[in-house]
């Protein structure tokens, strides 16, 4: 018997506070929960690579990721909300 189980869910809780606004031009804006602190630890490629340096949260919590030079896919953004990391994944255009 195989069970192709890998232990991977969707969790709803902390990673469903994080809003994606949209994006445009291959910038992808974020809004974090009111009253946390928050950031941008990274965004990781589909494979691993740490493809976009941490930044801090702009004005009235909302964080931009700018991936304009990136190839289109999949990428991972991580956020560090208070005390625990929150990962969110995006399918990435350019357009």
């Amino acid at each position: 018997m195989i069970d192709p189980c890998i232990g991977i869910a969707e969790q709803q809780g902390a990673d469903a506070t994080i809003h994606w606004l949209g994006g445009m031009h291959g910038a992808h804006r974020f809004q974090l929960p009111e009253n946390v602190q928050g950031s941008l630890l990274g965004v990781l490629d589909a494979q691993g690579r740490m493809v976009v340096e941490p930044s801090t949260v702009l004005l009235e919590g909302r964080i931009l990721v700018d991936l304009s030079d990136r190839a289109p896919g999949v990428y991972f953004a991580l956020f560090r909300l208070e005390q625990r990391d929150v990962m969110v994944r995006l399918l990435h255009t350019n357009l």
